[in-house]
């Protein structure tokens, strides 16, 4: 059915085979015995890199939940402001592509963008930090 699927769309475009592919839009994609595993492991351990993001050696555990709600702490700089809005974007990605397991917690994070307090910048970075020990987790 695929065989003739190409063939027809042969017909149609000049198409190349370039096989099984191993990365697409960031995920790794790996065939294993019973299928294929998608994880994020390469862009995660690239923003950890970029960004000089360290994963404690204790597990995070986000099931417990994290305290956004806090308003007791300082405001963030322009610098963490900025820091702050690009761990959003990049954990909403990683969320709503492989890392279902954060969805909740990111869900929360983007209500604070106007206003924003060093626990929110703390929050992410957590979430960020359990992505990073779980980056070799991801979808079979």
């Amino acid at each position: 059915m695929i065989d003739e699927l190409i063939s027809f769309l042969n017909t149609k475009f000049e198409m190349k085979n370039l096989g099984s592919p191993s990365v697409f839009l960031g995920m790794n994609i790996d065939t294993v015995k019973d299928g294929i595993h998608i994880s994020m492991r390469d862009s995660i351990a690239k923003l950890k890199a970029d960004y000089d993001i360290s994963a404690p050696l204790k597990p995070i555990d986000l099931s417990k939940g994290v305290n956004f709600f806090k308003s007791n702490t300082r405001s963030l700089t322009d610098a963490e402001h900025s820091l702050y809005r690009f761990l959003i974007g990049t954990i909403l990605y990683l969320a709503k592509t492989v890392k279902l397991d954060v969805a909740y917690p990111v869900s929360l994070l983007p209500q604070f963008l106007v206003k924003h307090q060093l626990v929110h910048l703390t929050g992410a970075k957590s979430v960020m930090q359990y992505l990073i020990q779980t980056s070799t987790l991801g979808l079979f």
